[in-house]
């Protein structure tokens, strides 16, 4: 995964990564994507308390969700379409990260044996 990431970004497409980790693990994140070979991304989303309120986002109380994974992963998809962004494709490990508001040209399921959704 790591080599398609760079890959894609090489050919100049930018790359969103989407995660519904908490806004205050943001550092915790960064270092761990790093770690393992990713860097260069576009934007790194995290789930806010209010993320799936209109967009609002704030990082107080940061662990509670308002709304399931597939719904804040479709309402960030639908913002970055809004502006004025196309989708080429989602790649998921869970079903609940690919399904909601998908106007992307392709859609991949990896397999994660950490959970049993295949």
């Amino acid at each position: 995964m790591v080599h398609l990431f760079h890959h894609i970004r090489t050919r100049g497409l930018k790359v969103f990564v989407l995660s519904s980790r908490a806004e205050c693990l943001r550092e915790a994140t960064v270092g761990n994507l790093i770690n393992v070979g990713y860097h260069g991304w576009t934007e790194l989303i995290l789930r806010s308390v209010y993320s799936c309120l209109l967009g609002i986002s704030s990082p107080l109380l940061c662990y509670l969700s308002t709304c399931s994974a597939e719904k804040y992963k479709a309402v960030e998809r639908e913002k970055m379409v809004k502006e004025g962004y196309r989708l080429w494709g989602i790649v998921g490990s869970q079903w609940s990260s690919l399904g909601g508001y998908t106007t992307a040209r392709r859609i991949f399921k990896l397999p994660n044996p950490l959970y049993y959704e295949y």
